[in-house]
C-alpha cells in the first residue's frame, strides 16, 4: 500500500497585508487530511529562514510511489511568469530578491517529482496583495504595478494535480460564512473527505 504524505502550510501574521484565515485553513485542512490517511506535517506563520527549512525537510522525507500533497494558505505573487508562495517577513520582498526570499511552487513540484512518488498534489490558497500596496513594500513600487495581475497556470509535469483558489488571471480572496475559513477552503473542506469526487468540481 502507497503511503499518503502532506505538508499544510498557512501564513497569516505577514509584516504587509496580514491575513485572518490562513492558520486557521492550515489546521482544519490538516486534520481533514489526516482523516483520509495522509501523514500530515504542518507549520504556520514561517519567515523566509523557516519556510524553505520546512519545505525540503518534507520533501526529504517522501518515500517512493507515495501520494505527496502540499497545501498552501497565504499569500502569493506573480513574477516574470512564476509564481511565489510568500513567508511573513514579506515587507523587504523585491523583484531583485524574490527569488532567494519566497518559493518557486514550479520548484517544489520539481523536487518533490525527484523522489519518485506515485502523485503530487498542490493546492494553493494563495491571496494576492492587490489592495493599497504601492509604497507599502518595494515589491509593489509603481513601475511594477504590473505584478499586481492574476496568476498565470502553471504548466506541470505529468501525474500532478494542481488545484488554485482563482483560476488563471483571477484575483480574488474571501471569507467564509463561518468566519473561519477562506471561501475556498471552507468548501474543499466540505468534500475531501468524501470519495470519487473530483478536485475541480
Amino acid at each position: 500500500m502507497f503511503q499518503r504524505q502532506a505538508l499544510v502550510i498557512g501564513n497569516d501574521n505577514y509584516r504587509v497585508k496580514p491575513r485572518r484565515t490562513c492558520v486557521n485553513d492550515a489546521n482544519d485542512m490538516s486534520f481533514a487530511l489526516s482523516k483520509i490517511g495522509f501523514i500530515t506535517h504542518s507549520a504556520t506563520n514561517l519567515d523566509s529562514y523557516r519556510m524553505p527549512l520546512r519545505i525540503n525537510r518534507f520533501i526529504e522525507s517522501i518515500e517512493p510511489n507515495a501520494i505527496v500533497l502540499v497545501y498552501f494558505s497565504g499569500l502569493a505573487v506573480q513574477h516574470d511568469g512564476k509564481t511565489y508562495l510568500m513567508p511573513i517577513d514579506n515587507a523587504w520582498i523585491s523583484p531583485d530578491n524574490i527569488g532567494q526570499s519566497a518559493y518557486n511552487a514550479e520548484d517544489i513540484i520539481a523536487l518533490m517529482h525527484t523522489k519518485g512518488p506515485r502523485a503530487v498534489i498542490l493546492i494553493l490558497d494563495g491571496a494576492r496583495p492587490i489592495q493599497n500596496l504601492v509604497g507599502e513594500t518595494p515589491f509593489f513600487a509603481k513601475e511594477t504595478l504590473g505584478l499586481l495581475q492574476g496568476f498565470e497556470p502553471i504548466r506541470p509535469p505529468p501525474s500532478t494535480i494542481i488545484a488554485n483558489s482563482c483560476e488563471a488571471g483571477a484575483k480574488f480572496f474571501g471569507l467564509a460564512d463561518n468566519y473561519r475559513n477562506s471561501i475556498y477552503t471552507y468548501h474543499l473542506l466540505r468534500y475531501i473527505t468524501k470519495p470519487n469526487i473530483d478536485i475541480d468540481t
